[in-house]
């Protein structure tokens, strides 16, 4: 058991530098950087030996951005990150030990995944813009 747990915590830790030297050339935009402090906090539990947990993850990635710039609560591209992935985490149907079998579903999966993901954004989502996006294909 110590081997295996060492191998975790020591993938995990690389997984995390990586990510991060990714992210931050990358251009560090709100989602971006909501992305790689969430999925290192989701990581970090296997460095701490604790079992990951996508919800925590993502409100303690909220804590940070607001606890740093409080003012994101009023930013619509940072709203639209964060309640985007919550809309996925709450509505998404979940498949135990399996984070792919929604793949599996061919296009009526994609279809449920695609309107899940609008279901939270879509009040922040009006306001900013006054339109309701139908399709996220861009021309």
């Amino acid at each position: 058991l110590m081997p295996m747990t060492k191998r975790r915590r020591t993938r995990a830790a690389l997984q995390i530098l990586l990510l991060l030297s990714f992210c931050l050339p990358a251009g560090a935009c709100i989602s971006a950087m909501r992305a790689a402090t969430m999925f290192t906090i989701y990581l970090f539990a296997d460095v701490m030996n604790r079992e990951r947990d996508a919800p925590t993850a993502l409100s303690l990635a909220a804590l940070l951005f607001l606890a740093f710039d409080p003012m994101l609560l009023f930013h619509t591209g940072a709203l639209l990150s964060f309640l985007s992935v919550a809309s996925l985490l709450i509505f998404a149907p979940r498949s135990e030990g399996d984070e792919t079998a929604w793949l599996r579903q061919g296009f009526a999966g994609a279809f449920r995944r695609a309107v899940t993901v609008r279901l939270l954004p879509l009040p922040v989502a009006w306001r900013a813009v006054h339109v309701l996006a139908v399709s996220s294909h861009f021309a």
